[in-house]
């Protein structure tokens, strides 16, 4: 049984591509909701499933306490966009959430 908080829409969704969600009946879709901005790229972005396929060859998942190489190359590109001197990353909340799932 899925906890219902919301109200679901009455669509059978097939697959999802670019800014677009095709039902199983063959309908078109504009999916305005797109992960609530997590899906800024688009679905099936083939330069982000291709990196995406290329990192979990290698792993899926590191803990905390390994250095991962891909996080310092983003963090040193949001110091490079943002201008800021230093970032970091926090995974509390992350970690807050998966344990009340």
């Amino acid at each position: 049984m899925i906890l219902k908080i919301y109200d679901y829409f009455n669509l059978d969704i097939d697959y999802a591509k670019g800014v677009c969600i095709y039902s199983k009946d063959g309908k078109k879709y504009l999916d305005t909701f797109a992960g609530i901005g997590v899906m800024a790229f688009g679905h099936s972005n083939n330069e982000i499933l291709e990196a995406m396929k290329s990192k979990m060859e290698r792993y899926m998942h590191i803990s905390n306490f390994y250095l991962d190489e891909d996080a310092v190359y983003v963090a040193n590109k949001l110091i490079e966009f943002t201008g800021k001197k230093g970032e970091f990353f926090l995974q509390i909340l992350e970690q807050k959430l998966q344990k009340q799932l």
